[in-house]
């Protein structure tokens, strides 16, 4: 059996539905292997399943021939192949086809959003990444799930270890895209910022290797800052000199490209860092596509409630919930950027605004020191009502010794409730990495 894109799907679930012509691959991971299900499938009327080729594999499916049964050495390789294929084939039949690729420390999803909501204005199809399927399998999948008649494909990229841009590249062959920034992201794993670059920068020098390609520097970051001038690129920033010159208002922003100046109002995107984002997706589709106009797109952008960097009405309460991720440079951009909203907008100081900050996971053998540095932030921009959740609760301490802390989000809720309404404030801040799911905290059904 051959992969053909033209002809066949892939799934991997295998619960899922399928058709005459789709394809299963069994996964195999460190507690599982899905190739136990394959037989029921192949009864289910399952044409052709593709397996680990491994010794319980094959006697586990010693009775179904080959016309039915493919054994490959790796499952998950198989699967970027037949992704890449698909994405080869697509690209050949148009011009017009093209990948847009977006990595970075922080605000990658949102910003994936965002390019999303703006190709809403494109005349052709586009597919992008769903949720944050972003990592080696997730690429893949999101070509083989993309519609042949798509004309733009839009993905997401993410690593937490040296060597996975380039691998993403390999699989995604972007032709235009961009970095959103460097941060303190999976510091247990790069050790520095510096090594988050070098591997974030291998995007740059995938793109620098296409005719015609495209990157959009962002030089209001340091370290990207270095691309600027080199091949293939253009730049945004907020000093002059740049290609796009990015300017912030209350509740827009404007862009100077090329003597003209671009004005968008976002009322949704409260924070000036995920302006900035916005204003950095308009300006690689500006790029691309000069004559289209993005304003309506960007005014009627809702950030989607994903429990990344969401603004909530909750009892009537102001509430901003970011319970996806956290690292110490999203952490300081999105407090602050929660200070001054609730200083100007609300008319409220912060004696009426609580403050819930959990963990901030892979910051290796420095993560006290980031974390009461995150505590001393709080203490110096004058909040009063902070709840330091997780492991390094003591480190917040460190820095804000007027804080509570609970060793998990169960704890927080046995003392506190779930009910906003009857928390003594008027606006409420949580953030925190994944595991600690502090979403559960309030009560939003």
């Amino acid at each position: 059996m051959i992969y053909q894109p033209q002809v066949h799907s892939i799934f991997t679930d295998s619960r899922k539905s399928f058709n005459d012509n789709d394809l299963f691959v069994a996964l195999r991971g460190e507690k599982f292997d899905a190739a136990q299900f394959v037989a029921t499938l192949i009864e289910k009327g399952l044409s052709h399943a593709f397996v680990n080729d491994i010794e319980t594999n094959r006697e586990l499916l010693k009775n179904f021939d080959q016309n039915r049964v493919t054994f490959v050495s790796d499952t998950n390789t198989f699967i970027k192949e037949c992704g890449l294929k698909k994405l080869k084939y697509w690209k050949s039949l148009s011009p017009k086809n093209k990948v847009l690729a977006l990595t970075g420390s922080n605000g990658k999803t949102s910003t994936k959003e965002m390019l999303a909501s703006l190709m809403s204005v494109y005349p052709g199809k586009f597919h992008t990444t769903k949720g944050n399927l972003n990592n080696h399998l997730g690429v893949p999948f999101t070509i083989l799930d993309m519609p042949l008649e798509t004309e733009i494909l839009i993905l997401e990229m993410g690593t937490n270890h040296p060597g996975e841009i380039a691998n993403l590249c390999d699989s995604g062959l972007p032709e235009a895209g961009l970095i959103t920034n460097i941060g303190q992201s999976h510091l247990e794993f790069f050790h520095n910022e510096d090594n988050v670059f070098i591997e974030k920068s291998e995007l740059y020098h995938a793109i620098s290797k296409v005719p015609d390609g495209v990157f959009l520097v962002n030089t209001n970051d340091i370290r990207l800052k270095k691309l600027k001038g080199k091949s293939s690129t253009i730049s945004i920033g907020s000093e002059a000199g740049n290609d796009f010159v990015f300017s912030d208002q209350d509740e827009s922003f404007k862009i100077h490209y090329k003597g003209k100046i671009f004005d968008f109002s976002c009322p949704q995107i409260i924070e000036p860092h995920n302006r900035y984002n916005m204003a950095m997706a308009v300006a690689l589709c500006l790029s691309l596509w000069p004559e289209l106009d993005y304003k309506s797109a960007v005014k009627n952008y809702i950030p989607p409630k994903n429990n990344r960097s969401v603004v909530l009405s909750v009892d009537n309460k102001h509430v901003y919930l970011d319970a996806y991720n956290a690292n110490p440079s999203s952490m300081e951009v999105s407090i602050k950027g929660f200070v001054n909203h609730w200083i100007s907008k609300k008319k409220s100081d912060l004696k009426d605004a609580m403050f819930i900050i959990g963990d901030m996971n892979e910051l290796g053998e420095n993560a006290p020191r980031y974390h009461e540095g995150i505590g001393k932030l709080l203490e110096g921009l004058n909040v009063k009502d902070a709840h330091f959740i997780g492991r390094y609760a003591d480190d917040y301490l460190k820095g804000f010794p007027n804080g509570k802390k609970y060793k998990d989000r169960h704890e927080f809720i046995s003392k506190n409730g779930r009910k906003v309404g009857n928390w003594n404030c008027l606006g409420v801040f949580i953030k925190g990495s994944r595991t600690l799911q502090l979403e559960e905290l309030i009560d939003i059904t």
